[in-house]
C-alpha cells in the first residue's frame, strides 16, 4: 500500500496524508476530522511508511545511537547503563526516533561512533560515562556537533553537552544521613582505581566538606581512597570486590578505635564491605551503619538492605535524549529541566534512599 492509495480512500490530496502519517510540519492545514479519516484509511490498508525512502527525503534518519566505552563492569546489559537507556528510550517513544546501540557486546570502538555518523545511520549520539580524558570526543564533536554525554566530566567548554550526577552532594547528604542518627566517627571508603576520575573525587571532596560543615573530626585511619589513606594500598587498581574486602578488614583491625559509620564511593564497594563485615561478626547497622550510592540492584539483595544515595538515572537518559533531538531538529527547548546552562552541563541532585543498613550511633 502506498501513500497514494492512502489519500485515495480518504478523499483527500497525498500532501495531507504525508503532513497526518509523517508528522510534517510543512504548510498543508489539517482538520482534526481528516485527520482521523487519515488515520482510519492507513490503519484499514496497514499501511506502513517507507523508512527509506522517508530518510532520504529528511536526509535524517529519526535514530539516535548510544555508546557505551568498553571496560570492566559497564555495558548495556548492566543495570546502571539500563537505567538510562530505559530514560532514553521513553524519549524517543515519545518523539517517534528509533534507537541504535552501538556497542552492545563491549567490544566496541569510538571509530565505531564516527563510522555510523558517516554512514548517516544516526541523527545524534548520547555518550554514557566516557572518560574525561578521551581525547577522541573533541574530534567527535568537531565532526558531528549533535552529541550530548550522561555523566561526562571533561572540559565544559570543547566538550558535549551533558548530564551529571551531582557526586559532591551525594557524600554530603550521606554524612547528614549519619550525623542526624548520631554518629560522630564516620569513615570513608573510596575508589581503590589507580587513576580514579573527577566523579571520585568530587565524591571524595563531598565527604570531607560535610565533615568540616559538621564539625566532625578527619581520622584518617578511617579513610580508605587513594588520595588519603592510612591504610596500605598497591600501585595498581584494585577491583571492586576486593577493595570491599580490604576496606572491611582494615575497619575490623581498629576494632573499638574504628568509625561506627562508613559512606562508600558506590553501592558494589558497600556490598562486598558489608559482605566481609557481616562475616568477621560486626552487626550492621548495630555496630556499624553503611551508605551507598547509586541505588544499584545488589542494595535489595543483601541482609539487611543498603541504604544509599539514589542517581535519577532514567531522568539523565530522557534529558540528554530531548536535548539531542531538539537539537538535531532545531527545536527550543519545552521546559527549564531540558534548557541548557551556561556551561552546556546540567548537574541533577541526589536522594537519599534509606534502608536497613543505618541505624542510630552505638552508645
Amino acid at each position: 500500500m502506498t501513500l497514494k492509495d492512502v489519500s485515495r480512500l480518504a478523499g483527500c490530496s497525498t500532501a495531507v496524508a504525508s503532513t497526518v502519517l509523517n508528522n510534517a510540519r510543512g504548510n498543508t492545514g489539517v482538520s482534526l476530522q481528516m485527520h482521523e479519516r487519515v488515520r482510519a484509511a492507513a490503519e484499514k490498508l496497514h499501511y506502513r511508511p517507507d523508512f527509506a525512502s522517508r530518510s532520504l527525503a529528511r536526509r535524517a534518519t529519526q535514530t539516535l545511537g548510544v555508546y557505551v566505552p568498553p571496560g570492566p563492569w559497564s555495558g548495556i546489559a548492566y543495570s546502571y547503563e539500563g537505567k538510562i537507556l530505559r530514560g532514553i528510550e521513553q524519549t524517543c517513544r515519545q518523539r517517534g526516533y528509533d534507537l541504535l546501540a552501538i556497542n552492545i557486546g563491549g567490544g566496541g570502538k569510538p571509530e565505531d561512533c564516527f563510522h555510523k555518523f558517516a554512514e548517516r545511520r544516526i541523527d545524534g549520539l548520547v555518550l554514557l560515562h566516557v572518560r574525561h580524558d578521551e581525547a577522541w570526543v573533541e574530534q567527535l564533536l568537531q565532526q558531528h556537533p549533535n552529541v550530548v554525554a550522561v555523566n561526562y566530566y571533561g572540559p565544559a567548554e570543547r566538550g558535549p553537552d551533558a548530564f551529571n550526577f551531582d557526586d559532591h552532594a551525594a557524600t554530603s547528604l550521606a554524612v547528614r544521613h549519619l550525623v542526624e542518627l548520631g554518629h560522630r566517627r564516620i569513615g570513608y571508603l573510596g575508589s581503590l582505581d589507580a587513576k580514579p576520575g573527577p566523579g571520585e573525587a568530587a565524591r571524595y571532596q563531598g565527604f570531607r566538606d560535610a565533615m568540616t560543615d559538621h564539625g566532625l573530626p578527619l581520622e584518617p585511619a578511617w579513610i580508605i581512597d587513594r588520595a588519603s589513606s592510612a591504610a596500605p594500598l598497591p600501585d595498581e587498581s584494585i577491583e571492586l570486590s576486593a577493595a570491599g574486602t580490604l576496606g572491611a578488614d582494615h575497619i575490623m583491625s581498629l576494632g573499638a578505635d574504628g568509625p561506627t559509620g562508613l559512606v562508600t564511593c558506590g553501592d558494589w564497594l558497600a556490598v562486598h564491605a558489608h559482605k566481609r563485615l557481616r562475616r568477621g561478626g560486626f552487626a550492621i547497622p548495630e555496630q556499624i551503619s553503611l551508605v551507598g550510592i547509586d541505588d544499584s540492584e545488589p542494595c535489595k539483595f543483601v541482609d539487611p538492605q543498603l541504604t544509599t544515595i539514589r542517581q535519577p538515572l532514567e531522568e539523565m537518559g530522557r534529558l540528554a535524549a530531548e536535548r539531542l533531538i531538539n537539537k538535531g531538529e532545531g527545536v527550543e527547548p519545552s521546559d527549564d529541566s531540558d534548557a541548557p546552562s551556561a556551561s552546556g552541563v546540567s548537574v541533577l541532585p541526589p536522594e537519599l534512599v534509606i534502608r536497613e543498613s543505618t541505624g542510630p550511633a552505638p552508645a
